[in-house]
């Protein structure tokens, strides 16, 4: 994968939720999915053996706390989307009614599409893999018709 709207035009193909919601089911999946990796996230920070440094205790422990919030959302976010997806929830639609605002959640997109770039980096892998490893995944789903399933590794 080494093309984005290559990459968009796969994830047209696996979409299974409902167009009309698209935006917030959508919303609800990268709050999902953030959860998720903040989970893991907290999981190496909890089981590693790290001793910060006095001064650093304080700010460390912040940051297990926050990735426990952000999973607790994650999972809430979840829920929510499966839900949705599957009919057993209703909402109206969101809109966006004004290029400015289309610009703005643009710039915030830009701004997660940032950081997903920074931690492959740090994970000491090209974005390129984060995406094509994603395909493999999402069209493995597909064939075997466990995209509405549970669980990463199904």
């Amino acid at each position: 994968m080494q093309h984005f709207d290559d990459y968009q035009l796969f994830t047209d193909t696996t979409a299974i939720y409902p167009s009309d919601i698209g935006l917030p089911y959508a919303t609800l999946g990268l709050l999902g999915e953030s959860g998720e990796y903040a989970e893991k996230i907290l999981d190496v920070a909890n089981f590693r053996k790290i001793v910060p440094k006095f001064e650093q205790i304080g700010p460390y422990e912040e940051f297990k706390e926050i990735l426990k919030q952000a999973a607790e959302l994650g999972q809430k976010a979840e829920k929510l989307k499966k839900a949705l997806r599957d009919g057993n929830k209703k909402m109206p639609p969101v809109v966006i009614f004004s290029g400015d605002e289309r610009d703005e959640l643009v710039k915030e997109l830009g701004d997660t599409q940032h950081y997903i770039a920074r931690n492959a980096r740090h994970l000491q892998v090209e974005l390129s893999q984060v995406a094509y490893q994603n395909v493999k995944k999402i069209a493995s789903r597909k064939q075997r018709g466990v995209i509405k399933g549970k669980g990463d590794n199904r």
